[in-house]
């Protein structure tokens, strides 16, 4: 069982029981028991009320986990990206965010990122990244439904992220991914093979040119493959909600799908 180092005053309240806890718990690992609910009064010296108003907190926060039962007890948790995505969704939705602002701020990160990628050292990725380009390489992208060119999409991007090895980067880049999936029914790849195929020739050089440490030309490839998304969102605004603003998401759940449509 976890040990705490830190002595708590008398008459501590919630928000500061919290504050003080959230440093405990971020130290240690996800899964590891924190204590059981009489333990930690008694160590904490605060009353059962505080303590169980801190632990909401620190659950809402995903630092906490509060197991009922006889295996029950406080648990050590890690926010996950998922929980962000909800809640950006939501977020932007309030803002009335459209599908189109995206993609727009989608096309600068992802050019990022793929520069980034190009410059890896990460070779254990890169032989992921070859295995990868010659099964998207030898589809028949006229056959594939929309939704496997999408998910095939989903699986580049999330590697390139990888080798990227640059975590800001990639959680705002699947904050945008998850969102636009997540509040809005664009379908501007059903049903049009031919747009498939267009984006999927770019995507190939661009992996190409990943794989060569060219990151120039990988940004300059994957800047042309965000303006054809664009140009089909334009050309397609009648299937977009009114005044080209995100759908409310149904549930957290909404987001979850791993398809980019950026």
């Amino acid at each position: 069982m976890a040990k705490a180092q830190i002595k708590t005053p008398r008459g501590i309240n919630a928000k500061r029981l919290a504050q003080s806890l959230r440093k405990e718990l971020m130290a240690l690992e996800s899964g590891t028991f924190f204590g059981f609910e009489d333990d930690l009064l008694g160590r904490l010296n605060v009353s059962r009320p505080t303590l169980r108003q801190a632990a909401r907190v620190l659950e809402h926060d995903q630092l906490l986990s509060v197991r009922r039962g006889p295996h029950g007890g406080y648990y050590v948790t890690r926010p996950d990206v998922q929980s962000v995505i909800n809640a950006a969704s939501l977020y932007l939705y309030e803002r009335g965010t459209r599908l189109r602002d995206l993609v727009a701020a989608a096309r600068g990160c992802v050019a990022t990122l793929v520069r980034c990628a190009a410059e890896s050292h990460d070779e254990e990725a890169r032989a992921e990244l070859r295995k990868l380009l010659e099964v998207y390489a030898s589809t028949d992208f006229a056959k594939l439904p929309h939704i496997e060119f999408l998910r095939a999409e989903s699986a580049i991007v999330s590697l390139l992220g990888r080798m990227a090895h640059n975590a800001p980067l990639e959680l705002v880049i699947q904050i945008l991914y998850g969102c636009g999936l997540g509040v809005t029914t664009d379908k501007i790849f059903e049903g049009r093979p031919e747009r498939i195929e267009a984006c999927a020739q770019l995507r190939i050089s661009s992996i190409k040119a990943v794989l060569a440490r060219d990151g120039e030309l990988a940004e300059l490839l994957n800047s042309r493959a965000s303006d054809l998304r664009r140009s089909y969102l334009e050309e397609d605004d009648h299937h977009v909600p009114p005044s080209g603003v995100l759908e409310r998401p149904q549930s957290p759940a909404a987001a979850m799908m791993d398809v980019p449509v950026l």
